[in-house]
Order: C-alpha cells, then sequence, then structure tokens
C-alpha cells in the first residue's frame, strides 16, 4: 500500500472523509484494512472518529481488526465512545 510520510494509506483518507465508493473500491483492489500510520491509527479508527457507519461495517466485513490499538491504546470502539458516535458503538459491542 502507499503511504506518506505519516504512513497514512489511501484507504485512511477514504475512511477518514466518509467516502464509500472509493473505500470498497480500494479494499478490492487489496488495499489493507488494517495498515496502522505512525499514531498506530487504522482505518477503522478514522472511520469510527468521524461517525460513518456504513465505512465501519464494509471494514468489519473485510476482516478488519477491531482490537488494534492506537498509540494511547484507544481501541475503535474507545473512539467511538470518545466521539459520542451511539450507532457505531452498538454495532461494535455486537461483533
Amino acid at each position: 500500500d502507499a503511504q506518506n510520510i505519516e504512513k497514512n494509506t489511501p484507504l485512511h483518507y477514504t475512511c477518514k472523509n466518509g467516502n464509500m465508493d472509493l473505500t470498497k473500491y480500494l479494499i478490492e483492489k487489496g488495499a489493507d484494512v488494517d495498515a496502522q500510520n505512525i499514531e498506530k491509527n487504522t482505518p477503522l479508527h478514522y472511520a469510527c472518529e468521524n461517525g460513518n457507519i456504513d465505512i465501519v461495517k464494509c471494514l468489519i466485513e473485510n476482516d478488519a481488526n477491531i482490537d488494534i490499538l492506537d498509540r494511547e491504546n484507544n481501541a475503535p470502539l474507545h473512539i467511538a465512545c470518545n466521539n459520542n458516535n451511539e450507532d457505531i458503538v452498538k454495532y461494535l459491542v455486537e461483533e
């Protein structure tokens, strides 16, 4: 996967910006759903932060690991809770 200086991949950006079509496309082309940047954030961390339940579901359906911790030891669930993303919290707890 291509990365910038902060080790963000294109998938990090599509998840951060909420672009479902590009997220699906990149995953279909083999993007690493568990890629970590220098802060150890995965695309799932960004999707949980930004409240995009559809992207969260897409990542998990494509085997994203919900237990990866970022540099501050936050799992995606912690990020969703911290950002008051109730639908995502419920979804992650049920997974």
